[in-house]
């Protein structure tokens, strides 16, 4: 169950897991990203004005995170984060290039 932390399936728009687990970690954190704005908001979410990102239940995101990347460990997740220069306080993530509507081309 969603509360519960439950696996929550999540559809990949366009891109199937396949191609997601394939695609760069911008891209596949993109994805994640609108996926839990439809379905596990309650795990993590854009902010309202859409200029970074919070982690809500660090505890069970790990199953929710496993639909997007090749693991569910949430401390590989901050890891990537950290090296592409995401800042971060409270589980908040920011990056002046990653935004709900961006292009993702600017972020290395």
């Amino acid at each position: 169950s969603p509360a519960g932390g439950g696996n929550i399936e999540i559809p990949m728009h366009s891109m199937d897991r396949k191609q997601l687990l394939n695609a760069g970690f911008p891209e596949q954190l993109f994805h994640m990203l609108n996926g839990a704005s439809e379905r596990a908001h309650h795990l993590l979410n854009w902010s309202p004005d859409g200029s970074s990102f919070e982690i809500f239940d660090t505890k069970n995101v790990g199953n929710f995170i496993r639909q997007y990347f090749r693991h569910s460990n949430l401390s590989s997740l901050r890891r990537m984060l950290h090296l592409y220069s995401f800042s971060t306080a409270n589980n908040v993530y920011r990056h002046p290039h990653f935004y709900r509507g961006s292009s993702l081309s600017d972020i290395k």
